[in-house]
């Protein structure tokens, strides 16, 4: 016996007419409705699915697959109660809590979702300026003054003629012409918007997909580029066209009905009870630290101290508005230098694929505008400028993972300055204003100057200016010193990875995917925490815990603050400053991000301990004990020394000849002080720059 098929049909419009009026009157918004109709700002009823699925299923289950009918119907429904004196107002029906099964991903959209309603999640790339879009035009035939409407699509279309049978005259379009009427014809609000994949999703070397989205009416401009949406609507197709025609491929758009703007930080990733229960039960455990050090990136051999800053950076601080309107940021930036080998590149990647929200970029190849924001023309805004978010801004409320920033030429690291500091991108380019949010942390990576850590001092082989380096909580100098013990241990942890891996790919591919990669043994005996769960681990602290420093945190912080700058002293001439407020507000984020890791609602004196470790690293490997201002100002103490010896030079050169110092008499002096040519060259560029001194003639020099 043959099995039938039933075909499901459309639902009849005067069925769901009467529907619509039922669901009217049982929710009792009739008088809602009449309330809009009232106010011109208004154009939206908004109404809750799981509400609408309770009380009237069959319009619910209807709205997936005939999702246009069903609004159409709404709306005939909404005319019926405002009556014939409103007939041309128009009231749109938009759903919220849609329920998650109406997800689609962008990747996955194909055919069998055209016309019915979906909804997608991403973060915004691409944003037009709201502009009007003619809804239904009401032409007038020059020659006898009829008036004509037509509903308009997506093509603007005029009458082909006056039509004699509604009181025309008949002529064609060929003997008349037609006028639209501005204001008689109906224009609605419009916004075209794309969209790309979230970070998130994305697996391997996966390029993120995107869709354009159209915004109608009151919702229009209401999304930025760098929001992080979650979007419901009618996917649509438009039909291609090439020099010859028509073509049978379509490109298709989503007409969106509503969306959700997600504003906390951290994406929200379906964390379950059973995952809570789990993360909770890793927070209490007394070796945590340890543990999360252990599972960021498992591969790289020790490194400790650079992978605890890199935990308690993902963790992050507690974000701060004051009273008077500032806003202190909780999000860590750290910097990595290192001798190339050191695995920074694999710690930028790891952290980035970890972050709920991160960016990986290189510096190498990132622009000042890919970093931030551009403005650009092209066929997306219809041939006008439109704004496209860059890493920064698409890495907000996450991390943006730079590599190779040292490579970057000077204008396009400059953008930076703000974007770390305010966390804000504002740009001013082809008309367009704008100010985007960069809520994000910055994971940086470099090389040393000269490609390799030397016998120079470290600050004079980072090639990034001051300026941007005060922005950066923690800063690590990475040598890549031989040792034999260590060499050994690390090569015997690279050897056994190699290995596990040969086994693993040998089970794969002879038992064709049939024998078990679990039987395979552990490569050591460290635990680690799976990377699935310390992703919704990090994203569960940062949505959940805020924690409030005690007074006895306090109290530790601002002692080792003042110690510190005790050391203050006078040296060469210059005062040497151990430690300033921003790196006071560094240990504070730190101390912040450590009680996150417990869950703890407190900042106690043993996360302040840790914080003050943390940072004490980070002092021992990039000042050599010359005070922050070796790094901040780019000076250090030994530096500051030669620049006093070379301007006393001058000075006396110059009182003896009264026309200046020449670099040969400079250099020769300067021998006796034990400083080499070359160092004396640092020290006169840096004295020109600085405005010490000037240059009258070819190297002859003179002070200010």
């Amino acid at each position: 016996m043959e099995e039938t098929v039933e075909i499901a049909k459309s639902p009849s419009t005067e069925d769901l007419i009467e529907d619509w009026m039922d669901y009217f009157e049982l929710k009792g918004l009739i008088g809602e409705i009449n309330d809009i109709a009232s106010i011109p700002t208004r154009n939206s009823l908004y109404i809750s699915y799981m509400d609408l699925f309770s009380l009237k299923e069959s319009i619910a289950r209807a709205l997936r697959e005939h999702p246009r009918l069903v609004l159409r119907a709404g709306e005939l429904a909404i005319r019926k109660i405002l009556g014939p004196e409103e007939a041309g107002r128009r009231i749109n029906i938009r759903f919220t809590d849609l329920p998650s099964e109406f997800i689609v991903n962008i990747r996955d959209l194909r055919s069998v979702h055209l016309d019915t309603l979906v909804m997608v999640e991403g973060l915004v790339r691409k944003a037009t300026d709201v502009k009007p879009r003619l809804r239904k035009g009401v032409f007038i035939c020059q020659r006898c003054g009829h008036e004509i409407e037509i509903e308009m699509d997506y093509q603007y279309r005029e009458p082909l003629e006056c039509p004699e049978e509604e009181g025309g005259c008949g002529r064609k379009a060929s003997s008349t012409k037609f006028e639209l009427d501005m204001k008689k014809s109906t224009f609605v609000d419009v916004q075209k918007i794309e969209i790309q994949e979230s970070p998130e999703s994305l697996t391997g070397g996966d390029q993120p997909k995107r869709l354009s989205l159209y915004f109608y009416d009151d919702i229009a401009g209401k999304v930025f580029p760098g929001d992080q949406v979650k979007i419901w609507g009618i996917l649509r197709a438009r039909q291609k066209r090439d020099a010859y025609g028509k073509l049978p491929l379509f490109d298709i758009y989503l007409e969106v009905n509503n969306y959700d703007k997600r504003e906390k930080s951290y994406l929200e990733l379906e964390i379950t009870e059973e995952d809570e229960i789990e993360i909770r039960k890793y927070a209490k455990r007394m070796d945590i630290y340890q543990l999360l050090i252990n599972s960021l990136s498992p591969s790289i051999y020790g490194m400790e101290a650079e992978k605890l800053s890199l935990i308690l950076q993902l963790f992050g601080g507690v974000e701060k508005n004051l009273p008077d309107g500032t806003r202190v940021r909780g999000d860590i930036h750290v910097l990595l230098v290192g001798d190339p080998g050191t695995a920074k590149s694999q710690l930028l990647r790891y952290i980035a694929d970890l972050a709920p929200r991160g960016i990986y970029t290189s510096g190498k190849s990132s622009s000042a505008a890919g970093l931030t924001a551009a403005v650009v023309k092209d066929e997306f805004g219809e041939g006008n400028f439109t704004l496209e978010a860059g890493a920064l801004v698409l890495a907000d409320g996450g991390i943006a993972c730079i590599d190779e920033i040292d490579k970057m030429s000077e204008v396009d690291r400059s953008v930076m300055h703000t974007a770390m500091e305010q966390q804000v991108v504002a740009l001013s380019k082809a008309g367009i204003q704008a100010t985007l949010r960069a809520r994000c942390s910055i994971l940086a990576a470099a090389n040393p100057k000269f490609g390799r850590f030397g016998e120079r001092e470290i600050v004079d082989q980072i090639n990034i200016p001051p300026v941007l380096l005060s922005r950066f909580d923690i800063i690590f100098a990475i040598r890549d010193l031989p040792n034999p013990d260590l060499d050994r241990r690390k090569a015997v942890h690279i050897l056994n990875h190699h290995q596990w891996g040969e086994k693993k790919r040998k089970i794969e591919m002879t038992t064709k995917g049939r024998g078990k990669v679990e039987d395979l043994e552990e490569i050591e005996e460290k635990e680690f925490i799976p990377p699935e769960l310390l992703r919704k681990y990090v994203s569960y602290a940062r949505q959940n815990i805020f924690p409030v420093l005690t007074e006895e945190a306090k109290d530790k912080i601002i002692d080792y603050f003042l110690t510190l700058r005790s050391r203050s002293h006078e040296e060469g001439g210059m005062k040497i400053i151990p430690i300033t407020t921003r790196q006071l507000e560094a240990i504070i984020r730190l101390a912040e991000a450590s009680a996150r890791i417990r869950l703890s609602e407190e900042v106690t004196v043993e996360d302040a301990d840790r914080a003050i470790k943390v940072f004490n690293r980070y002092l021992d490997s990039i000042t050599e004990g010359g005070g922050i201002d070796a790094i901040y100002t780019g000076r250090s103490l030994a530096r500051r020394e030669r620049l006093q010896v070379i301007l006393k030079i001058i000075s006396e050169l110059d009182s003896i000849t009264g026309e200046g110092a020449s670099i040969e008499a400079i250099t020769d002096r300067a021998k006796e002080e034990g400083l080499t040519r070359d160092e004396v060259g640092d020290v006169i560029k840096q004295l020109l720059t600085s405005g010490y001194i000037y240059e009258p003639r070819h190297n002859v020099f003179k002070t200010l």
